[in-house]
């Protein structure tokens, strides 16, 4: 993660070979394609979906609400609002982060 003064936007137009402009569109899109990416199973620098999840402090309970719902709509809801929570919790993990910084300087790049 980068520390707290620096956002992944202003990385991306730091780095070597990006044009000046890259944008918040740009981590926007970034931070799609890594999410996308790890919900896929793939790796994105050093983090795996698994291991995020690993590392969650409740991870037992969110994945006890799929486990006890009462029926198959109920399941249904529960994996969905399981999700959701591990999506937002994903986003806000990679907010800022050197991976994210790194491919809206390449998506800079192809937009360029």
């Amino acid at each position: 993660m980068l520390d707290g003064n620096t956002s992944a936007a202003t990385v991306a137009r730091e780095a070597p070979g990006t044009r000046a402009d890259a944008s918040a569109s740009h981590v926007r899109a970034a931070t799609n394609d890594l999410v996308w990416k790890l919900f896929r199973g793939q790796r994105v620098g050093p983090l795996t979906l698994r291991d995020f999840i690993e590392a969650q402090y409740d991870a037992h309970e969110l994945l006890s609400r799929i486990v006890l719902a009462r029926d198959v709509e109920d399941r249904g809801e529960q994996c969905r609002n399981v999700d959701d929570e591990l999506e937002r919790r994903l986003r806000a993990h990679l907010k800022d982060s050197q991976p994210v910084a790194e491919r809206a300087a390449e998506l800079a790049r192809e937009a360029a």
